[in-house]
């Protein structure tokens, strides 16, 4: 996004442009300060980066989230669609279309888009342990 207002200054202007650098200082609610810095990766400091790594269902905080038990979750693991009368919970988050579908332990089992004519939540990106 940014580099394409640089990109379009320069055409307006005629000029040209360019971005001399760039610095991502958060995705979504991960920022900076969550980082590890490289020189902490060393065994002699593995606990504190234990400590620091972020875990994989705290992920995607902004996507809408629905939750699945049992056959449905084992459906969505082998890539296969379930309904809304299969959902057992449904929590509205800000990423339009995309869902994380959820286990009933609360882990992340695939994203997936909602099928607007039959209303099928159909993965596409599945996690299996």
């Amino acid at each position: 996004y940014i580099r394409s207002i640089a990109h379009d200054l320069g055409v307006k202007t005629g000029y040209g442009a360019f971005l001399e650098s760039l610095k991502r200082e958060s995705v979504g609610e991960i920022d900076l300060a969550d980082t590890i810095p490289f020189d902490l990766l060393t065994e002699d400091n593995r606990d504190a980066v234990v400590d620091r790594i972020i875990a994989f269902d705290r992920l995607l905080p902004e996507f809408s989230a629905i939750s699945v038990n049992g056959l449905q979750a084992e459906k969505v693991l082998n890539g296969m669609p379930v309904t809304a009368d299969q959902v057992s919970d449904k929590r509205i988050g800000h990423s339009g279309e995309l869902f994380k579908i959820m286990s009933s332990d609360n882990r992340i089992l695939a994203i997936s888009r909602k099928d607007k004519i039959n209303g099928t939540y159909r993965p596409y990106m599945v996690f299996k342990d």
